[in-house]
């Protein structure tokens, strides 16, 4: 017959053969080591999902300024190559959208896990969402290429090149008056634009009304980069101020764990593969779970290796030259 409840006991061992140490726990100790493993788990998640978001972005951008690149150096492009060019563009595309709707679902659901459904904090996300939304045109056009892409087709009608000499400034009064010029000898600068045409998505259907008729008023073809990067600009709001309200409770969770880690390090040294246990005097194991520091050092490094990207917006990757010295 099996044991019942009354009989559990509760410690901190190690998951290998014939180890003897059981370090002994209560059960609100037990409980409230669960509940900071899962504060510690959500935490790392959202970190590593706009790690994956903002991976994407990098593959997207990276891929344009590749191909950028390539026009410059094999500046005869057949049809084919042209066909193949757009549909690498719509495949990252098509990647960054996935993860973008991935981020937002997911971690809706994260802080719901985290702090409760009903709580201030669930509530607050959901309206800098809403917000970042209301106020930034980019974003609503992102999302709602999102939704377009899972019912009709691929986005990007065409790609397209486009070459200019840079403009100089003649002297330091025409600056001051903000005028320039160009010659032929000044350097060109190369660029691809991947265009989205409106018309075709009316056409096509599916695509929000309300987002369509304020894109058609700029016009039908419309460039979708800078939407991109106002999208990420908007996602990086929205996770730094995730990053301040999951930061009290997520300190004292990492203490908490650290310091029943160290608990037990009181007893061995080795701490691989500790767990907390529930078990039966007879030794039967009822529940396990792994512990360890790794989620921990995992968050910390990809919360620095990511930052903020609210400037992303302004900001773009130049492959100008200098002159060869650098002495004024």
């Amino acid at each position: 017959m099996e044991d019942n409840s009354d009989s559990l006991e509760y410690g901190l061992t190690r998951l290998v053969l014939g180890c003897p140490h059981f370090v002994e726990l209560s059960k609100d100790e037990f409980d409230e080591i669960i509940s900071a493993k899962k504060q510690l788990v959500i935490a790392m998640s959202v970190e590593q999902k706009l790690d994956l978001l903002l991976g994407n972005f990098q593959d997207f951008e990276s891929e344009l300024l590749n191909l950028t690149l390539k026009s410059v150096i094999y500046p005869v492009t057949t049809r084919t190559n042209g066909l193949q060019n757009n549909t690498s563009v719509n495949r990252k595309l098509f990647n960054f959208l996935a993860a973008s709707r991935l981020y937002t679902d997911q971690v809706k659901h994260d802080v719901s896990n985290y702090f409760g459904n009903n709580s201030i904090e669930n509530e607050e996300i959901k309206k800098l969402f809403s917000e970042e939304y209301d106020s930034c045109l980019g974003y609503r056009f992102v999302d709602a290429i999102r939704n377009h892409i899972q019912h009709r087709s691929l986005p990007i009608y065409e790609l397209h090149h486009n070459s200019q000499h840079e403009l100089h400034h003649n002297s330091q009064h025409e600056l001051h008056h903000n005028s320039r010029r160009e010659t032929m000898d000044s350097p060109i600068e190369f660029t691809l634009i991947p265009m989205i045409k409106m018309s075709r998505l009316k056409e096509e259907g599916k695509f929000k009304s309300s987002v369509l008729k304020e894109l058609e008023q700029i016009g039908d073809l419309l460039y979708i980069r800078p939407s991109v990067r106002e999208h990420v600009g908007s996602i990086s709001r929205v996770h730094q101020k995730l990053r301040e309200l999951l930061k009290s409770d997520l300190k004292k969770s990492e203490i908490f764990f650290r310091q029943t880690i160290e608990r037990y390090r009181k007893t061995e040294d080795c701490v691989l593969a500790l767990a907390i246990v529930s078990r039966f005097k007879s030794g039967k194991i009822k529940e396990k779970i792994e512990i360890h520091d790794g989620m921990i050092i995992r968050r910390k490094e990809l919360e620095e290796k990511l930052g903020t990207l609210t400037h992303l917006p302004k900001s773009y990757v130049s492959g100008r030259t200098e002159p060869i010295s650098s002495q004024k």
